[in-house]
């Protein structure tokens, strides 16, 4: 079917209880089922228990609508999808099996089942998109395209994409987002009550992929635009999804971000190079939160959440309150390290907050659990509260920081960490900072198998411990044994307060206790062994 509307009319496609089957047998470059081309029209089409079984296309798609100017409203409600295709699944040049082209799109696809496609399944091109799905199962599907593998989606300036009530399961696609991709200068997505599972994209994005960067749009006139997303992803799960380059399950390029994560969980999601489970990249002010999330056994070379933000004297913060990490695998060797939770922010202001978040045995190899490489010239806020480090390991400790910080560690235990077995590393905790200033308080460092903290210092620094222990950590190929306080020049000074800490059967090479090669430390009602070679001041140990 193929209609050819004049200009500026009105035009109502209203198809119900009908079947496709076997259409498109052909050799001509048009449409399987329905092409509608207009430029400035208002079009609604509504397909009502339809089922599309075993057809093809050459080129286009099977419904293609080309409304360039023009608004177009879509309802796709009740239907059905079983094996249809490209006649040729693997030449790249070809489009989705529906295929909106208009200014103006509003779609609703409700209650679907798609199974066994070999394409993408919606192509949507355009100024402005509303698309919302819910209630529809895919199974079983393959695409070489260089977008999405479900959804790809282009606008120029916005899109408004829901997603609830939605699985998405066994698929293959050869470009960006296994599931979803989305080129826009505007977004707001959510992901709601769904499920991502076997997914596996050739690109970035394993299963989302989002594009939001001002140098994507060379025109003048979009150049000026403001660029934000918002991104939501609630009570769903991510599961077995696969980037053969970043971001396993979800990959995020953006100037201004808003990304919340609550009640969801990330299993064995993997990406060859960095973010097993997410890469963020953001150049401008940014808020990343996670709430009640679950990461079990997702890997990646660096990072399985992996940030950076690139936009001087910008802010971002990083929320991850009440979240899970267990099992996670890094593998980047030195001189590469990072984090499973991994941020660099060189040039922008930081506020990092950890809240009742535990990491349980994941094995960072040259990396760490957090690692937080940050500006050395402005102030950066980072605070651990109520949170567990238990049988990790990392050779750059289980938490690395380094750069100019306000850090707070209270109410938190490290037990049994280590660093990679045969090799040489600095602590548990390892803090590489400059001006900055560092509060513990109610902290349990016990049963680490390397030295528990170690400061390395430049400028003018302040250390404050309170009401802490450090009990029966063994670094036996080192120093020290529980606290090590370093210069890294002789024009840096730094002041540590030590009160009411207990130092209890820690075990070291020497200065099982404190190892201070410079700075002036002052320990009020501490217990630790009275033998003075327990606290040692000398040079540096080199590994």
């Amino acid at each position: 079917m193929t209609i050819k509307p004049s200009k500026s009319s009105t035009i109502f496609v209203n198809i119900t209880n009908t079947l496709f089957y076997q259409n498109g047998n052909f050799s001509s470059n048009t449409p399987s089922i329905l092409s509608l081309n207009s430029t400035q029209n208002l079009i609604n089409i509504q397909l009502r228990n339809c089922s599309f079984e075993q057809n093809t296309f050459k080129k286009y798609g099977m419904i293609v609508v080309v409304n360039q100017v023009g608004t177009t409203n879509v309802l796709l409600n009740q239907f059905r999808m079983e094996e249809n295709s490209h006649t040729s699944p693997s030449i790249e040049e070809y489009d989705g099996l529906f295929r909106l082209l208009s200014a103006w799109v509003f779609i609703r696809l409700e209650y679907g089942f798609v199974y066994k496609t070999s394409s993408t399944f919606l192509t949507v091109t355009g100024y402005s998109a509303q698309i919302n799905i819910s209630n529809i199962q895919v199974d079983g599907f393959y695409s070489v395209t260089r977008g999405g593998g479900v959804i790809d989606v282009n606008q120029s300036d916005s899109c408004y994409l829901s997603i609830k009530d939605s699985s998405f399961l066994n698929g293959n696609n050869n470009g960006t987002g296994g599931v979803v991709s989305i080129v826009v200068p505007n977004l707001v997505l959510t992901i709601q009550n769904s499920t991502v599972q076997n997914i596996s994209s050739s690109n970035s994005g394993g299963a989302v992929f989002i594009r939001s960067l001002r140098n994507a749009y060379l025109q003048s006139w979009n150049r000026s635009k403001h660029f934000f997303v918002d991104l939501r992803i609630i009570s769903s799960s991510f599961s077995y999804s696969v980037s053969r380059w970043s971001g396993g399950a979800i990959c995020v390029f953006a100037e201004h971000l808003l990304v919340t994560v609550r009640d969801s969980s990330f299993l064995r999601n993997s990406a060859r190079y960095y973010g097993g489970a997410l890469l963020i990249l953001t150049n401008n002010a940014a808020t990343v939160s996670f709430y009640d999330d679950y990461f079990l056994e997702n890997s990646a070379f660096g990072g399985i959440i992996h940030a950076i933000a690139r936009r001087r004297e910008s802010r971002l913060n990083l929320y991850i309150t009440n979240v899970v990490f267990v099992q996670n695998k890094l593998h980047a060797t030195l001189p590469n390290a990072y984090g499973v939770v991994f941020l660099r922010a060189r040039n922008t202001i930081v506020n990092a907050r950890f809240k009742n978040t535990h990491f349980i045995e994941n094995l960072a190899k040259d990396s760490s659990c957090i690692c937080l490489s940050l500006s050395q010239s402005t102030l950066n806020f980072v605070t651990l509260n109520t949170c567990i480090f238990r049988e990790n390991d990392g050779l750059i400790g289980t938490v690395n920081v380094e750069g100019r910080t306000a850090l707070t560690c209270k109410h938190s235990i490290f037990d049994s960490n280590s660093i990679a077995t045969g090799t040489c590393g600095k602590a548990i905790m390892v803090l590489s900072i400059i001006n900055s200033m560092i509060f513990l308080k109610n902290t349990t460092f016990v049963n680490n198998l390397c030295a528990a903290l170690v400061v390395e210092f430049s400028g003018t620094s302040s250390l404050r411990i309170f009401d802490s222990a450090f009990v029966r950590n063994k670094y036996m190929r080192g120093t020290p044994g529980a606290l090590g306080i370093n210069s890294n020049d002789q024009t840096s000074t730094i002041k540590a307060s030590i009160k009411r800490v207990l130092f209890q059967e820690n075990v070291a090479s020497m200065g099982s206790v404190l190892l201070l090669n410079d700075g002036e430390v002052t320990l009020t009602k501490y217990l630790a062994p009275r033998d003075g070679r327990h606290v040692i001041r000398s040079d540096p140990p080199v590994c």
